[in-house]
């Protein structure tokens, strides 16, 4: 079954990604905190692991070292967020090389955590060795701000 995002006749209204900051600000506050709830099953069941040594959270030594990584990229960022008010009372051009600087900082470990991407970015392909695996017609991938979901 599809339930596509603009079900709901008339008195649904989507919003603009042009529309009006504050009234898009809330709408995404409203819909986090509608669906929060789910956050836990982003990690639960941390076991077992039906996809073996493949699974993102196996522990492997390089799984555990890339969710060491997404740790540090979580703590840091959030901290920077919640700082940013607090800085906020330094000259502005203190306060801009603290912003500056911390772009360049995310920038350079976002590289560290993702690898190397080419110039021209990543491209997924069917090659003779995909187009042999099982096909799965049940399964649905959705895309969600950047974040496949099957």
């Amino acid at each position: 079954m599809f339930f596509g995002s603009q079900i709901g006749g008339e008195t649904v209204r989507p919003l603009s990604y042009t529309g009006v900051p504050w009234e898009l600000f809330v709408h995404d506050i409203l819909l986090f905190l509608r669906w929060c709830y789910y956050l836990p099953n982003i990690v639960i069941p941390l076991g077992p692991w039906p996809s073996g040594s493949l699974d993102e959270l196996f522990p492997s030594p390089a799984n555990l070292y890339t969710m060491f990584l997404h740790l540090i990229a979580f703590v840091v960022q959030a901290v920077w967020i919640v700082s940013l008010p607090f800085f906020f009372y330094l000259p502005f051009p203190l306060y801009v090389a603290y912003f500056v600087g911390f772009l360049i900082f995310n920038e350079l470990f976002c590289r560290l955590l993702n690898g190397y991407i080419p110039p021209e970015g990543l491209r997924s392909t069917e090659d003779e060795f995909s187009e042999s695996w099982k096909k799965h017609d049940d399964e649905y991938w959705i895309f969600l701000n950047g974040v496949a979901v099957g």
